[in-house]
């Protein structure tokens, strides 16, 4: 996944890269939930 995050606060810094995320599905009520979520950044 790739992310660009712009704060509302104009003196926090901007936010960009790449990172690997995992997400753990289960099946309920004849869709998917997502149960679990873990991410990694990239360089």
């Amino acid at each position: 996944m790739r992310y660009d995050y712009l704060p509302k606060d104009k003196s926090a810094v901007r936010l960009t890269g790449k990172a690997r995320v995992t997400l753990g599905l289960v099946k309920a009520d004849g869709g998917w939930r997502i149960e679990s979520e873990t991410s990694q950044a990239m360089q």
